[in-house]
C-alpha cells in the first residue's frame, strides 16, 4: 500500500509479517517485523488499507487517519487451525501496530470448530457505493463482504465453485477497478486469484475474472465459467497483490516468483524466494476481447545505463549475432520485430545468459504465432521433477509486428509480449558465470 510518501510492502516470514518501505518502488528499506505471533496464533497473508477519513474511528487522536491491516489468523495448536480474519492498526505510518480486539473481526463461516479454508483477506474501496469490499479465499470460491466502517463486515456473495474449478485451492484474491482502454466512463472490476499446485494446471497457476460488483455486493462475471484468463504464462508468478492508494490512481502489483510445486527446493544459498518487478495493470481491448495488460512500471527506466540500439536491421541466418558484443548479468531488452509478408523465419529470438554450456532462449515461432521461453539449458533444472522448462503462449502480430520487453537478472527472467498483452515470469538457477 501507499501512504504519505511511502510504499509499504508486507510479506510472510515464518507466520509473521515482514515489512519494507520505499519511496520509488525500486529501492527498499527493511523494517522490523510488523505483525508478530499473537495469542491467537500465526499471522498469515492479508492486506492493508489507509483509513484516510477515520471511518473506523480508530484514529481520532492521530490526525484522523492511519493504517489498518487485515490478516489470516491461524492457530497451529488446533487440529483444523480455524482460519479467521483478524485486524491490526497503526497510528505512526506502519512503524508500530496494535491488534484490534481479542478475536476475529470476521470469524470462520464453519463456526468455532470450522475447518473451512478461509484466508487471505483483501480490502478495497468502492467509492460509487460508498463502502469497502473484502474478498476472502474460501478454498474453491471467493467470499465477498462489505462494510462502511472497516470493522464490521456483512457477507454478500460467494463466487466460484463447480465449472470455475480447474484444480488447486483458490488463494490470495485481489479485487480492483480499472477503466477499459482508458475510458473513465467504462470501468470494470477485476478479480484475481492464484491456485495451489495441481496436475490439471501443471502446478500453481494464476488467473483473473472481469465483470461488475453489483450494488448488493455480488460479483457478475462478463465471461462464461469455462473461459480461463491467465495472469501469467510462466510458472513462477503466484499470489500477486496490488498496492492500495497509489499516486495517480495507478494499479501496481507484485507477485511471489515461485510455485507450490517446489517452494523449498530451490538450489539457492543465503536466500530463498523473490518478488517480481512491480508492474502497472490496465484493461485493454484486443481482438474484440477485454484483457488485463501488464507492463513494467515507468520508474524502472531510471535504472538504465547507456543504451545499445540497432534500428532497421534485416536479420538473416548469415548476418551473425548483432548483439554479440554485449554481455552482462542484469539487463533489459526492448525489441520490435517486423515480420515480412512472405519468407519469414520460422523461429527467431534471443539466447540469453549464454556461456559455459548454458543459455535461456526467448523466441517467437511464426508457424504457430507462439512466443516462448525455453530454460531447459538455463542451469540447474534437476532440483524438482515438476520444474517445467518450456513456457509458451499465442501472440498474434499487430500489423505484422511482434514486440518483446525482456528483463533479465541473475536468476530470473520476465517477458512482456505485445505491450503487456501476454506476460511470462520464470526463474532459472545457474552456475555463476564469468561472462554471459
Amino acid at each position: 500500500m501507499y501512504f504519505e510518501g511511502e510504499y509499504h510492502l508486507f510479506h510472510q516470514d515464518g507466520g509473521q509479517w515482514a515489512h519494507a518501505i520505499s519511496t520509488d518502488l525500486l529501492h527498499w528499506k527493511q523494517m522490523p517485523l510488523a505483525l508478530k505471533w499473537n495469542h491467537l496464533g500465526h499471522i498469515w497473508s492479508g492486506s492493508t488499507v489507509a483509513d484516510l477519513t477515520n471511518a473506523s474511528g480508530l484514529f481520532g487522536d492521530s490526525g484522523g487517519k492511519g493504517l489498518i491491516a487485515y490478516y489470516t489468523s491461524f492457530n497451529p495448536n488446533k487440529s483444523n487451525g480455524n482460519q479467521k480474519i483478524g485486524a491490526a492498526y497503526s497510528k505512526d505510518k506502519g512503524r508500530t501496530w496494535v491488534y484490534y480486539g481479542d478475536d476475529a473481526i470476521v470469524p470462520n463461516p464453519g463456526g468455532i470448530n470450522g475447518s473451512w479454508d478461509f484466508r487471505d483477506p483483501k480490502v478495497v474501496r468502492d467509492d460509487v457505493n460508498n463502502r469497502w469490499i473484502m474478498v476472502v479465499s474460501g478454498g474453491d470460491h471467493i467470499r465477498f463482504y462489505t462494510s462502511t466502517d472497516l470493522l464490521h463486515w456483512t457477507w454478500t456473495d460467494n463466487f466460484g465453485y463447480s465449472q470455475y474449478i480447474r484444480g488447486g485451492v483458490w488463494e490470495c484474491p485481489d479485487l480492483f477497478q480499472l477503466a477499459v482502454d482508458g475510458n473513465a466512463n467504462n470501468k470494470k472490476w477485476v478479480l484475481m486469484i492464484s491456485t495451489g499446485g495441481n496436475p490439471n494446471t501443471q502446478g500453481s497457476s494464476a488467473e483473473y475474472f472481469i465483470g461488475q460488483v453489483t450494488a448488493d455486493g455480488k460479483f457478475v462475471n462478463d465471461n462464461l465459467p469455462g473461459k480461463v484468463l491467465l495472469t501469467d504464462f510462466g510458472k513462477e508468478n503466484y499470489a500477486g497483490m496490488s498496492f492500495y492508494n497509489t499516486p495517480d490512481n495507478r494499479r501496481i502489483t507484485v507477485g511471489w516468483m515461485s510455485n507450490w510445486d517446489y517452494p523449498f527446493s530451490f538450489p539457492t544459498e543465503g536466500w530463498k524466494g523473490q518478488l517480481t518487478i512491480p508492474r502497472k495493470l490496465s484493461l485493454k481491448t484486443v481482438n474484440g476481447n477485454v484483457i488485463l495488460a501488464q507492463n513494467p512500471i515507468s520508474e524502472l527506466s531510471s535504472l538504465r545505463g547507456t543504451d545499445f540500439s540497432v534500428n532497421n536491421v534485416s536479420v538473416t541466418p548469415q548476418s551473425g549475432n548483432i548483439l554479440g558484443t554485449i554481455n552482462g548479468n542484469a539487463y533489459e531488452i526492448v525489441v520490435e520485430l517486423q515480420l515480412p509478408n512472405s519468407g519469414a523465419a520460422t523461429e527467431f529470438g534471443f539466447r540469453l545468459r549464454e556461456g559455459g554450456g548454458q543459455k535461456t532462449v526467448v523466441g517467437y515461432r511464426s508457424t504457430d504465432n507462439k512466443m516462448f521461453i525455453d530454460r531447459s539449458a538455463s542451469g540447474r533444472t534437476d532440483f524438482s521433477s515438476n520444474f517445467t522448462t518450456l513456457h509458451e503462449a499465442v501472440v498474434q502480430p499487430v500489423n505484422g509486428v511482434v514486440r518483446m520487453h525482456i528483463l533479465v537478472d541473475e536468476s530470473s527472467l520476465e517477458l512482456f509480449g505485445n505491450d503487456g498483452a501476454v506476460v511470462f515470469r520464470t526463474s532459472s538457477y545457474r552456475i555463476p558465470l564469468a561472462a554471459g
